[in-house]
């Protein structure tokens, strides 16, 4: 039985994360990293927040990805129908807490934008 020493700071673990990632890229993992890294650089916009708040779940996502799973979908379409009221009223419950959740975010955000602001009014120039 071998000792597993990992790495002793977060940064490190990221860093040899990174890595890992990097080596399996070029093994031919991952072919979509490099969309994914596109996604993770920059900060999702408000309005694609608020997008992403609203929750829909659509019937035609709903199906068996097995070998002759047919059966397995019309099963699962049943039930979705069968449930309809109470996922309904879920994804309600879902998005309207969502759509609270970003209206804070949005009022901190705001709130620290104008903090920053003043902060930089008040600290004088550093001009040496």
């Amino acid at each position: 039985m071998s000792a597993v020493s990992g790495p002793g700071t977060p940064e490190e673990a990221a860093a040899a994360a990174r890595q890992r990632a990097r080596e399996r890229i070029e093994e031919g993992d991952y072919a979509d990293a490099e969309r994914l890294e596109a996604l993770a650089d920059e900060r999702p916009a408000l309005d694609r927040l608020t997008e992403w708040a609203v929750i829909d779940v659509r019937l035609d996502n709903v199906r068996s990805t097995r070998r002759a799973g047919a059966p397995i979908t019309r099963f699962k379409r049943f039930l979705v129908r069968m449930l309809r009221q109470y996922n309904n009223e879920e994804q309600a419950q879902v998005t309207r807490f969502n759509v609270h959740l970003l209206g804070y975010v949005a009022a901190l955000e705001d709130r620290v934008e104008g903090l920053e602001r003043r902060l930089r009014e008040l600290e004088p120039p550093s001009g040496r």
